[in-house]
């Protein structure tokens, strides 16, 4: 039992090591200009489709883990969020769930979340995920929550994990309650001295109770050294999500008016020559 809890605590520490990991690397981030029609990186467009407009991004997040990428999608006038993983010291691919998932039930991420869409991607190797507001609202922690937390958005989860701050919390609360016991724990184990005449059941219990103490010693730095680790990584978390929203609703905020003066002038434009297309193609049959 007791090889098994220090095997448990050993796992906290390394994922609260990788998270620290995924929040502390260095990112390259960048707000792109709307009229350089930049490309969605790692996302499959179809032009074939009728009356076909591009995707553009605005705003672009890489680090050795991944790419975030905000763009616009002019034929549903909406903004999303496209997120791939790369092939990195801690992914080498999608996470289970997400790399066995079946196609209706990918196609079943449309249905959800009420307002909004999210579709996730089961490739092996950069995986990805897509997620849609319906309406053109700022970007908000607790919408990206609801996503993040899933475990068939595993992508995401990863790709941005300072939304989710929970399980640190009650991490923590749990290390300081253990300390609390710890402390008592070590009051009741005092270690006297070697007395010049004690018994064989006493200079036992003396090594035993001695024994017990370093342990508690140990396990008490132990989970001092997390604790500390889970402070800085809600204190790197908050920061983080304070950045990353911000940049991500800057980005169209600033350019709306014209993204949407733009568009607005292709449609108009592409209605009207498809009217005189229609009037010269009546036209014709009217005069035969």
């Amino acid at each position: 039992m007791r090889e098994t809890e220090q095997k448990f605590a050993e796992q906290k520490l390394k994922e609260a090591r990788e998270t620290y990991d995924r929040l502390r690397t260095v990112s390259h981030v960048q707000t792109e200009p709307f009229s350089g029609h930049q490309r969605i990186e790692g996302y499959q467009e179809y032009p074939a489709a009728e009356h076909f407009f591009g995707k553009d991004r605005l705003w672009k997040r890489e680090n050795m883990f991944g790419v975030v990428q905000v763009g616009y999608d002019p034929q549903r006038e909406k903004l999303f969020l496209f997120a791939h993983m790369k092939t990195s010291r801690y992914d080498t691919a999608a996470g289970r769930c997400q790399k066995e998932m079946s196609a209706p039930g990918q196609k079943a991420l449309f249905k959800r979340q009420g307002e909004s869409r999210a579709y996730v991607s089961g490739r092996r190797e950069m995986a990805a995920v897509l997620i849609e507001r319906r309406k053109n609202r700022p970007w908000t922690g607790g919408f990206l929550k609801a996503y993040t937390e899933r475990r068939e958005m595993e992508a995401a989860g990863k790709l941005l994990p300072f939304f989710s701050r929970e399980e640190e919390r009650e991490e923590l609360e749990r290390l300081r309650a253990a300390a609390r016991a710890r402390q008592e724990t070590v009051r009741s184990l005092q270690v006297l001295p070697p007395q010049s005449q004690e018994t064989a059941e006493q200079e036992q219990e003396r090594r035993m109770r001695r024994e017990q103490l370093l342990r508690l010693r140990k396990e008490g730095v132990r989970d001092l050294i997390l604790e500390h680790l889970l402070q800085a990584v809600l204190a790197v978390k908050e920061g983080e999500s304070r950045r990353f929203l911000t940049g991500a609703n800057y980005a169209y905020r600033y350019q709306r008016t014209e993204i949407e003066a733009y568009y607005r002038g292709r449609k108009r434009a592409r209605d009207q020559a498809l009217a005189r297309a229609d009037a010269a193609e009546d036209a014709a049959e009217d005069e035969k």
